[in-house]
């Protein structure tokens, strides 16, 4: 799990995790909401960059955001749930 900086087709910057990276496609948990995760494919790898942030802290902001929109980690989706 790595602290990313990911530009949009869309040209907007967006800062997440990368979760896992398969064969076609990357998965990311945005930090905005709603927090899910999100696939992009990896030809869009190009477009990401690693952050120097420390990971420890980037997963409590996102485990506060989860706790702040779903009210408990229980009312998360499942696919954040694993990865936190």
């Amino acid at each position: 799990m790595k602290v990313i900086k990911y530009q949009t087709p869309s040209n907007a910057i967006r800062h997440g995790l990368l979760v896992a990276t398969g064969r076609k496609w990357t998965q990311l948990i945005l930090i905005e909401h709603p927090i899910r995760v999100t696939r992009i494919p990896n030809t869009e790898l190009s477009s990401v960059t690693e952050m120097s942030y420390r990971l420890g802290r980037a997963k409590r902001v996102v485990k506060d955001m989860v706790k702040a929109y779903y009210g408990t980690m229980r009312n998360a989706p499942k696919s954040v749930r694993k990865v936190l």
